[in-house]
């Protein structure tokens, strides 16, 4: 939904915790900062935007090493191009539907 992250983001960690089922280790690892950044959204004193704008980038770029672009709906491949390593992410880019450029 849109803005989930700051209205349910208790929920949101669950469904995170749950994706770790494979590579479990490996994959704690690399969402452990989205995690965290969940987190500081429970504090009031934290701005949310750029929390759930780095939340997003790592949770884009854990999926993009765990799901086949195939496997994923047309609707949503556009999200595996967006905040790679290296690309500038903002809120704007992530809402957007097209796909990122390098």
């Amino acid at each position: 939904t849109e803005n989930g992250a700051e209205q349910f983001p208790n929920d949101l960690k669950v469904d995170m915790a749950a994706c770790c089922t494979k590579d479990r280790e490996k994959c704690i690892e690399d969402v452990d900062q989205a995690y965290a950044a969940l987190v500081k959204l429970l504090d009031p004193e934290e701005e949310p935007e750029p929390l759930i704008v780095k939340a997003a980038s790592i949770l884009i770029n854990a999926a993009r090493q765990r799901v086949k672009e195939g496997k994923v709906q047309k609707s949503h491949k556009h999200y595996l191009r967006k905040c790679m390593e290296g690309q500038q992410c903002s809120m704007d880019i992530l809402k957007s539907k097209k796909r990122q450029e390098l």
